[in-house]
């Protein structure tokens, strides 16, 4: 199943492709529509795919143009350098830009895209926000094939000025903290914590309860006993041991009666007391049983699926309802108190702890559940015919929580859990303090064992995972670096595969194919800001350019290279046009990419061996001799064929849309998790 690391991998894999696409062949779409773009056998073909007339077509001998367009001024570019560069024979297609900023800040950050491995790395450095007196935040977890653990640190102090809505609640509250853990492994759960805050003033009133719940051969036993007030028109419900019983049988039996569960109230202890002339105190202790409560579920599982129906047999049905029955509610334990303090002001206060046996078998449960549904749904008539493509895209999930659950039985797997926060203030004349600090821990032992019982099971886990995250205040800066990295052999074929599997769609499978086809190797994306300045640079290179080339619609096929220039707005692309060698100005004038205003260069009127694509896009507004032709210059920042714009739009512009579509992708790649 595609996990949401792997689909990370896919989705920056597609960005960087899709942001090089646009960089080098975006600038050359325009309105969609009907053209006729003339083949390399001369015959028309007609596509729904077309290209705005270039400003300058450059006729090589050998058949090919290269098309040159004028983007024109441009907000987005303004004070840009740099440049855009696509090569399909090799495979190779970069970026590199910079522009000046107004930010303060520096950093840095690099991601790496292979077919087994994704890594990021990026540091920033920006001033301290005036409130945030200190902070001081680690985050480091891993997961490789022998080893699973994670850990954080929080401290932190926050500034709240007197006039803000939070510093009227800083009074009140002095500090908050919570603590716990939680222990699981193949066939338990265990869980325990506490919870409190301390009140500068009593704005509650007190109260306690002691609740514990044990379950023993499918009896539930829950023990009672609490102290708090009531209105006095509410305590007539608990004025006698009679009434007591009474409402408590009200509570916690209403509806049992239709069934085969029985359920009893005992009464412990009862009294109630004055606590003002509206109010009361009661103090009340009692214990409940409820019996029969998993034999009446089991029952309704066997008769809600057993039957033809259903296509599940009533031994299916009872095995199934006999693993639900097997899980153990050992002990559920809470107490919740609201007191004052002897040094003044109140705490409330909560302690938990849960003791659960069976899990394991409560999730087989759930498996067969989900297997019965799927069976279910399958013999449903409304299912499609066998023929037809259908799929609830469970049997593969189904599958692997079986497999899992009984790998963590074998390898004895555990996982601790443990947690500490606190949250503190402190006040001073006109201004609050906020502290928050803490740190959180999981650790997991025969971690091994269980990544070999999975290889055991074929199923899939991914051979490296770490993170590590470190933010602080020195100073009057703020400092923050990171690093994350995920390695796993093929699995961006995996995620592929999983990627059109979820889709079943026609033109994703021909982009995935294409991807394929295109043996992608490496995506680079860095960036850098320093102080008035921001360059980033991407880069990707594929084996076989050319497959994704050959797939494209015409004329986007033809396209052999491209280079942009982002200091001249100037784009320059060779066209393999497919051109005989007889052709004259009116076979060029013919095809769709270039118009009537288009100034066409013939062979033999420019030197061909002594200009480089680049130079097309660098020199603006150069002719063949190198001297500026006037007649070409155009005022109001537009171009006769493209107003400014180029071949149909902008390329920050574009840009941006190919990076929103490789978003869109991705989006789908998680949803698809």
């Amino acid at each position: 199943m595609l996990t949401e690391r792997t689909g990370a991998v896919l989705t920056v894999a597609l960005l960087v492709l899709s942001a090089m696409g646009g960089v080098a062949t975006a600038t050359t779409t325009g309105e969609l529509g009907n053209s006729t773009v003339p083949a390399s056998s001369g015959d028309e073909t007609p596509v729904n795919e077309t290209m705005s007339a270039a400003d300058a077509a450059y006729v090589t001998s050998d058949g090919s143009i290269i098309l040159v367009y004028e983007h024109g001024d441009q907000e987005d570019l303004e004070n840009a350098s740099g440049h855009a560069r696509m090569d399909v024979s090799d495979g190779v297609a970069e970026f590199v830009m910079s522009q000046r900023t107004e930010t303060d800040a520096t950093g840095n950050l690099t991601l790496l895209a292979t077919p087994d491995e994704l890594t990021a790395d990026g540091a920033l450095v920006a001033d301290r926000p005036a409130y945030l007196r200190d902070l001081r935040f680690d985050l480091e977890t891993v997961q490789n094939r022998t080893v699973r653990e994670s850990s954080m640190a929080l401290n932190s102090t926050v500034a709240v000025p007197g006039d803000s809505q939070l510093s009227f609640v800083l009074p009140f509250l002095q500090e908050a903290r919570t603590s716990g853990s939680v222990m699981t492994d193949a066939t338990s759960l265990d869980a325990e914590g506490s919870a409190s805050v301390q009140l500068a003033s009593p704005l509650l009133p007190e109260r306690s309860h002691e609740l514990v719940l044990t379950e023993s051969d499918g009896a539930y036993t829950l023990e009672v006993d609490e102290s708090y007030t009531m209105s006095a028109e509410r305590a007539e419900r608990w004025n006698s041991t009679d009434r007591t019983e009474e409402t408590l049988r009200s509570q916690y039996c209403d509806g049992f009666e239709t069934t085969n569960v029985t359920c009893s109230v005992s009464l412990d202890s009862h009294e109630l007391t004055n606590e003002s002339e509206d109010s009361k105190r009661l103090d009340v202790a009692y214990t409940v049983t409820v019996d029969g409560v998993d034999s009446a579920v089991s029952t309704a599982i066997v008769e809600g699926l057993g039957g033809p129906e259903t296509n599940v047999t009533e031994a299916e049905a009872t095995e199934l309802a006999d693993r639900i029955e097997n899980v153990t509610l050992s002990r559920v334990g809470a107490e919740l108190s609201v007191e004052r303090r002897p040094s003044g002001g109140q705490q409330a206060s909560v302690d938990w702890n849960v003791s659960l046996d069976g899990t394991d078998d409560l999730t087989l449960a759930y498996v067969d559940l989900l297997e019965q549904i799927e069976n279910a749904a399958m013999s449903s008539p409304q299912t499609p015919d066998a023929g037809e493509s259908f799929d609830f895209g469970l049997a593969n999930s189904i599958e692997q929580l079986r497999d899992r659950t009984e790998a963590r039985r074998a390898a004895d797997l555990e996982t601790t859990s443990n947690w500490a926060f606190a949250l503190t203030t402190r006040g001073m004349t006109g201004q609050s303090f906020v502290s928050l600090n803490g740190t959180a821990t999981s650790e997991t032992t025969n971690w091994a064992e269980y990544v070999s019982e999975l290889q055991q099971r074929e199923v899939p886990i991914t051979d490296s995972m770490r993170t590590s995250i470190d933010v602080r205040t020195d100073d009057e800066q703020i400092v923050a670096e990171g690093s994350a990295s995920v390695e796993d052999e093929g699995m961006l074929d995996r995620a592929l595969t999983e990627f059109n599997r979820t889709a079943n769609e026609t033109d994703v499978t021909a982009m995935i194919d294409a991807m394929r086809a295109a043996e992608f190797e490496q995506a680079r994306l860095t960036a850098d800001v320093g102080e008035g300045n921001a360059t980033v640079e991407g880069a990707l290179s594929v084996g076989n350019g050319t497959a994704v080339s050959d797939r494209l619609p015409a004329p986007f096929s033809m396209m052999e290279a491209s280079e942009t220039s982002f200091e001249t707005g100037q784009t320059a692309m060779l066209m393999d046009a497919g051109l005989q060698s007889d052709a004259d100005e009116d076979a060029i004038q013919a095809l769709s990419f270039v118009g009537d205003e288009t100034d066409v260069t013939m062979p033999g009127e420019w030197d061909e061996d002594g200009r480089s694509l680049a130079s097309f896009a660098t020199d603006a507004g150069e002719t063949d001799d190198g001297e500026t032709d006037d007649s070409e210059t155009e005022t109001d920042d537009e171009t006769e064929s493209g107003d400014g714009d180029g071949p149909g739009f902008g390329l920050v512009p574009a840009l941006i849309g190919a990076a929103g579509g490789a978003a869109i992708a991705g989006k789908r790649l998680r949803d698809a998790a």
